[in-house]
């Protein structure tokens, strides 16, 4: 959560047990940024909130590629994927209905065979879903089986070239060409959906890979009709990453607004997620107020960027423990607190914080 408005309705809702709201939306109207990270220094040790706003449950820890940005790619172990019945049961851990769930974790949500009777029993129980995929797997069967169900609002793709020599070094084990004429039908199908279609974007780790190919990546996602497309930073989890993501040098000669005119030109919203933000003393994250993952094991990840096994900061899980427990307890405290003052050590590594 970056921007202002996101603060103000934060501030809000963190404060308002203690009946002052109103002095919440004034005073960070008024100084904005740093009277809200007081507040919230002060907030994570004394009054936990009541719930995660965000619910994100992994239901694939598998992939289908070999991504070289992604620290599934030298993972140890071999992941598996999320049956009906455990799903069911990770949903029933948390303790309130949520209205919409996002279904991604390290892994690739079509691969998981149990995809399609997982999001027949979120619609049964009205319950919306949403999920990034890498594209290549939206064959016409799992196109017209995703349109079909009406609980499926958003659908992330990921493309990080638009050339089939960049798109395929970096998307190791995918073909351009059909990632392109899938995609290509499955967004056409999105978008044309009634009553209501199915929302897309496109996703770009950016990276010194593809940053020469910005532009084309802009036209491309025009082509295909993405009505979006984000550029996101490489997330730096060990040395192959830490190669990967683009110097200060290389920051500072990428057109970004050249790029951003040429999106209002096609129609397209172009945005740069937190590009190259460097850690700073002010707390611009609020996932470990607002966020929880359960993982396919049923561990409570307060973060959607700590996913590999170095990063994973577990904070309990719920086959063990009560999730109100986890959500309220000591550990996910002192890891709210150490964020708002700027020494917890997985979020100074990350560009989003």
């Amino acid at each position: 959560m970056n921007n202002v408005g996101d603060k103000i309705r934060t501030a809000a809702r963190l404060l308002g047990d203690r009946g002052v709201q109103h002095l919440a939306l004034y005073a960070v109207r008024r100084y904005k940024y740093p009277v809200l990270e007081r507040w919230v220094r002060w907030f994570p040790t004394n009054n936990p909130i009541r719930q995660p706003q965000i619910l994100q449950i992994e239901i694939s820890s598998k992939c289908n590629l070999r991504c070289p940005s992604c620290s599934l790619t030298r993972e140890p172990l071999p992941g598996r994927n999320l049956s009906l019945d455990d799903f069911k049961k990770l949903l029933a851990a948390v303790p309130f209905k949520p209205s919409i769930v996002s279904l991604n974790g390290i892994g690739e949500p079509l691969v998981n065979p149990a995809l399609f009777a997982i999001l027949d029993y979120l619609e049964s129980e009205d319950i919306s879903c949403s999920f990034f995929t890498n594209g290549t797997l939206l064959n016409r069967r799992t196109r017209e089986q995703l349109v079909a169900r009406r609980c499926v609002v958003f659908v992330g793709i990921s493309c990080d070239g638009a050339s089939a020599e960049v798109f395929e070094r970096l998307r190791l084990g995918a073909d351009f060409r059909s990632w392109l004429e899938n995609v290509t039908e499955f967004v056409r199908s999105a978008k044309s959906r009634q009553p209501i279609p199915i929302q897309t974007a496109l996703n770009t780790v950016l990276s010194r890979e593809n940053a020469d190919e910005v532009l084309e990546i802009v036209r491309l996602g025009a082509r295909i009709g993405f009505p979006s497309v984000s550029f996101s930073d490489v997330v730096v989890n060990d040395d192959s990453t830490a190669g990967m993501a683009l110097t200060p040098k290389e920051i500072a000669v990428l057109d970004r607004e050249g790029a951003i005119r040429l999106g209002q030109k096609l129609g397209v919203t172009v945005q740069f997620s937190s590009f190259a933000r460097r850690p700073r003393p002010r707390l611009n994250c609020f996932q470990p107020w607002e966020y929880a993952q359960l993982s396919v094991e049923g561990d409570v990840l307060p973060c959607c960027a700590i996913l590999g096994s170095d990063q994973a900061q577990v904070m309990g899980n719920v086959h063990t423990a009560d999730f109100r427990q986890i959500w309220t307890g000591p550990k996910y405290r002192e890891f709210r607190a150490a964020a708002a003052e700027g020494r917890n050590a997985v979020c100074n590594r990350c560009p989003y914080y």
